[in-house]
């Protein structure tokens, strides 16, 4: 009997002990308070002003902060959907009956301290921003402008060379860009293993290479494993860590397509790509039009040594006009200051005859008197 008395309370102490041990936690846990933007600042993804903007925030909003460097430098924080890092002596919050900036109230309001890896922080909040589909250069950044507050420096990148182990799961045309309309490079049969260098930020296209050749797919063709099944990346790209790419259309035929024989076309090609841009292709192209005409970006030697004899010929009529033009206005201003000298200062014997009151021709109008003069 006692033995069943003592089980029971022990039973019940350790049923109720959560709820016992719950207030002490909560008396030694003190929450930050909301925060609120001292000036208009700029949410940054990363701890520098160099990071990619993510949104701006007005003087006076409310923010949460999650943590802060241990400098006080910079804060990780959160306003509305979004989640990024602003200048900390710029956040100020209530303590004690005063607000002012949280570098000067210390410790007061318990901030923790935070470290900044960009591998892992970019996965968690920004996939779908357009610059994530640069992070191997940002990341290299992140290496080079290394600071001691962010923490422990990486040995190694974070995304590596980002491509991914895929299979066809379908066949499908390989296409020199992201786009129905672009040159096929070749066919790749269902089943076929390929290397999936990443895809659009939509999912919809997808960079791939087997052993001779790479160019774009459909993202719902070509498929990796997930929890044991083979899928359409356009379905589990975002859980697998897919690379987000832009099409940069230069770029890319110059790395993959110059032994191609649609490379000749490749100035018609990238007007193309300049009417047809999309903005799930990334940044927007560089157009290059002057006078409302296409100047290529490059041109094989033949046509750029051409190119280059016309331009010194237009450069050198262009010249010859606007010489000739100078020359024929500094003769006209010549020769009006040489008739207004004459004006001021005619030459002896050369004084204007005053019209005579009485001579027809210089008083027409003047009616005759009564001797009909």
């Amino acid at each position: 009997m006692m033995t069943r008395h003592f089980m029971l309370a022990v039973g019940t102490v350790a049923l109720f002990a959560p709820l016992l041990a719950a207030p002490a936690s909560g008396q030694n846990d003190r929450r930050t308070p909301p925060a609120v933007a001292g000036r208009d600042l700029m949410m940054r993804a990363g701890p520098q002003a160099s990071y990619p903007q993510v949104r701006r925030i007005q003087q006076g909003q409310q923010v949460q902060i999650y943590g802060c460097l241990n400098d006080r430098s910079w804060c990780d924080v959160g306003y509305g959907n979004d989640r990024g890092w602003v200048n900390g002596p710029d956040l100020y919050a209530d303590y004690g009956g005063r607000r002012d900036s949280i570098v000067n109230l210390g410790g007061s309001l318990q901030i923790g301290n935070l470290t900044f890896s960009i591998g892992n922080y970019w996965d968690n909040h920004y996939r779908q921003q357009p610059f994530y589909g640069e992070r191997r250069r940002w990341e290299q950044r992140y290496l080079d402008d290394y600071q001691p507050s962010w923490g422990q420096r990486p040995n190694q990148a974070y995304w590596g060379d980002g491509t991914t182990n895929g299979v066809m799961l379908r066949r499908a045309y390989l296409r020199a860009g992201p786009d129905a309309v672009y040159p096929r490079v070749g066919i790749i049969r269902a089943r076929t293993r390929v290397t999936i260098h990443g895809c659009l930020r939509d999912w919809s296209w997808c960079d791939i290479s087997n052993r001779r050749n790479r160019g774009w797919v459909f993202g719902q063709h070509v498929g990796s494993n997930y929890r044991g099944q083979q899928r359409s990346v356009a379905s589990i790209a975002p859980y697998i860590g897919i690379t987000v790419l832009n099409f940069s259309f230069g770029r890319y035929w110059d790395d993959n397509y110059r032994s191609q024989p649609f490379y000749r076309e490749r100035d018609s090609w990238e007007r193309q790509y300049v009417q047809r841009y999309r903005p799930s292709w990334g940044a927007g192209p560089e157009r290059r039009y002057e006078n409302r005409q296409w100047v290529p970006q490059r041109q094989p030697p033949r046509q750029q040594q051409q190119l280059q004899r016309q331009q010194v010929q237009v450069e050198q009529q262009s010249r010859a006009l606007a010489q000739g033009r100078a020359e024929a206005r500094a003769e006209q201003q010549a020769q009006s200051q040489a008739r207004a000298r004459t004006q001021r200062n005619p030459p002896p014997g050369s004084a204007r005859k005053q019209p005579d009151a009485r001579d027809p021709s210089d008083d027409r109008d003047r009616k005759p008197n009564s001797n009909g003069t």
